[in-house]
């Protein structure tokens, strides 16, 4: 296969923050793939939305790119979710608005912005609160969404990987109580509340369990750090001010990876591709 196109998913790590294209590790990649890029991450992405976004790219342009695209999905935080709303204000903007259980929680107030999604969303808070608050019920969506991107893709004979971008998505054992590992060392895990007795059921919709975990987080969803982009870039930063006394991977771009971080991201990525997709990335002399 000959790799023209290198097409990405994910969110404000993907598109690129206040950096643009330099803050993106999609644009860093392509560059020393020599292959032109086409990049869908979209800044506060959910999971949802990532999908949506794949399925959407693919089945609309796909006489032109199926067959010579290589695609790679920074997966979002599962906390965040799309929520559809009545934009009555202006039509030209999305009806679509993701939320996170911190920007709908009762005692918090929404970022003030005249912006109609926002107005909304300040509104319906104490609403939306009871249904977008579970982490469980959030990482199963997450989880339906990564086997409905892998299936689509492999269905399609579409080369991929995927990486976690700021939350790892694997649960943790703690104390025999399972938890979804907050985005870096600094922030706290999520306790998700198994309250099942048989996990197995397709009665229940259940999606968490080792053996489906363990399908969606198979040799081409990138792991080779043990931790998602956010919390390696946590842990590069934390080097640097011991070292330096100053943050050198965020720094020019509001706490995202900067063209440094970016880059080097990128190269990690290279050096996995290469093991897992020697015909492409080698052979062809991508790399």
């Amino acid at each position: 296969m000959t790799v023209k196109n290198l097409i990405t998913f994910g969110c404000s790590f993907t598109e690129g923050h206040e950096m643009g294209e330099l803050g993106s590790w999609a644009y860093h990649l392509s560059k020393k793939l020599h292959v032109n890029l086409i990049n869908r991450g979209k800044g506060g992405a959910s999971n949802e939305l990532i999908l949506n976004n794949l399925i959407g790219e693919f089945e609309l342009n796909s006489n032109h790119i199926k067959n010579d695209s290589f695609v790679i999905i920074q997966w979002s935080e599962c906390l965040r979710q799309s929520v559809y709303f009545n934009n009555i204000e202006n039509d030209l903007y999305s009806r679509w608005t993701q939320i996170t259980p911190e920007s709908i929680h009762p005692t918090n107030s929404v970022q003030h912005n005249e912006n109609s999604e926002f107005k909304w969303l300040e509104s319906h808070k104490k609403s939306f609160y009871p249904f977008f608050s579970s982490a469980e019920a959030s990482l199963h969506k997450t989880y339906s969404n990564m086997i409905l991107a892998k299936n689509y893709l492999e269905n399609n004979n579409i080369p991929y990987l995927f990486f976690d971008g700021i939350n790892d998505h694997r649960l943790i054992n703690i104390n025999n109580l399972l938890y979804l590992k907050g985005s870096t060392p600094k922030n706290p895990n999520f306790k998700i509340e198994l309250n099942h007795t048989d996990y197995f059921s397709l009665n229940q919709f259940y999606l968490i369990n080792n053996k489906i975990i363990s399908n969606i987080y198979d040799d081409k969803f990138y792991t080779e750090l043990n931790m998602s982009m956010n919390e390696w870039l946590y842990e590069q930063n934390q080097k640097c001010i011991s070292q330096h006394g100053h943050d050198t991977y965020t720094n020019g771009n509001g706490g995202h990876p900067n063209d440094l971080a970016s880059s080097e991201w990128a190269k990690l990525l290279i050096d996995y591709l290469k093991k897992i997709y020697p015909k492409i990335f080698v052979k062809s002399n991508l790399i």
